[in-house]
């Protein structure tokens, strides 16, 4: 419930930013947060999306499920961005954007994360599938499609 309300005021007042009206402390984030970004004359969708795949993993799946698909996402994604960031050199063949290097530690810090909920095999299933997602290109936000289909594969790993 908090990150929903938490998800609100961000939207206020990232929406009082957009028109120039500073709203202290989320402004300032948000600014520091996207200053490379050219989002930032924009409405920043990336907190949103990151909390509502959150809610999302946590009102579709069981609680361990929810968990573990949480972790894939801010250990996984979060790991991969910041690692293929500075280390990264290798681009996948199907995505320029992202680099093998930032998808090996994402796998890693994902599957290591997600071992605090759920079994190591079913952490490998997360941890792969959600890390596929991530390096894909994809219209959809990645934020919304990683833990949802960590969770899905998940869910569907345990019906074997």
């Amino acid at each position: 419930m908090s990150l929903f309300l938490v998800s609100i005021v961000y939207v206020f007042s990232e929406l009082a930013r957009t028109k120039g009206i500073k709203v202290p402390v989320f402004s300032t984030i948000t600014r520091k947060a996207a200053a490379s970004n050219p989002e930032i004359k924009r409405f920043v969708t990336t907190p949103v999306s990151f909390a509502t795949g959150i809610i999302l993993a946590l009102l579709i799946f069981p609680t361990p499920i929810a968990c573990a698909s949480i972790a894939v996402l801010t250990l996984g994604d979060g790991f991969a961005s910041i690692f293929g960031k500075i280390f990264g050199k290798t681009s996948h063949f199907f995505n320029r954007k992202k680099n093998i290097e930032g998808t090996i530690c994402g796998f890693t810090c994902a599957f290591l994360g997600s071992t605090l909920f759920v079994n190591p095999l079913k952490a490998l299933v997360a941890s792969a599938v959600g890390m596929l997602v991530e390096c894909l290109p994809s219209p959809i936000d990645d934020n919304l499609a990683i833990p949802l289909s960590a969770g899905t594969a998940l869910v569907l790993f345990s019906l074997f």
